[in-house]
């Protein structure tokens, strides 16, 4: 298992308050944006925290080119301020 006890636990807490906040079920999780931004949540979250990228990459189990996807992909967010992340 790549998360602690702790981890897990708060990454199971996120995926059910996604679930609440989109009317779903938790065990019926299937929509595609809301894992992608937990997905990306969790990697800044472990970038605040002062992992790099490949640390990051081995933790969540992603590529190193996925994480820095994300990570690119959220700083277009921040710059352009539009909330469309589209980095190339």
């Amino acid at each position: 298992n790549v998360f602690s006890f702790d981890e897990e636990k708060a990454f199971i807490a996120a995926v059910e308050k996604a679930a609440e906040v989109n009317g779903n079920a938790a065990s019926e999780l299937g929509d595609a944006a809301t894992v992608v931004d937990l997905r990306e949540d969790q990697i800044l979250d472990l970038r605040r925290q002062g992992f790099d990228d490949r640390t990051i990459a081995l933790r969540i189990g992603l590529s190193l080119q996925t994480v820095r996807r994300y990570l690119r992909r959220s700083l277009m967010k921040d710059l352009s301020g539009t909330g469309n992340g589209t980095a190339r």
